[in-house]
């Protein structure tokens, strides 16, 4: 999930202490998403930035033995733009992303 009101990275309570048991710590997060056109766009964010803060969060709706989420903020979209069609439910990133499809919408 993006959520352009977020600055950092929020994971799924579960999810997040999983990964915290296994790591030490959260210095970098990218995520691939699989585009239309089946290529891959990347959106990332690490510890030098400021707004790059991860917390564990509850979603009372979420059933965590069948899913987690983790919601991406602001940190993950710095450099670029995101464009949300609502009407046509597709996202579309412009700019210096890493690995940016041209044109290309999910």
């Amino acid at each position: 999930m993006v959520d352009t009101g977020t600055t950092g990275l929020y994971i799924s309570d579960e999810f997040f202490y999983n990964i915290l048991r296994r790591s030490k710590g959260f210095r970098n997060c990218r995520v691939d998403v699989k585009t239309e056109r089946h290529n891959l766009q990347s959106l990332s964010a690490s510890r030098p930035n400021p707004h790059f803060l991860v917390f564990p969060v509850k979603f009372p709706w979420l059933d965590e033995s069948k899913a987690h989420l983790i919601v991406l903020g602001l940190a993950f979209l710095e450099n670029g733009e995101i464009t949300f069609d609502v009407d046509d439910g597709r996202i579309s990133f412009h700019g210096d992303y890493p690995n940016p499809p041209k044109d290309d919408k999910f």
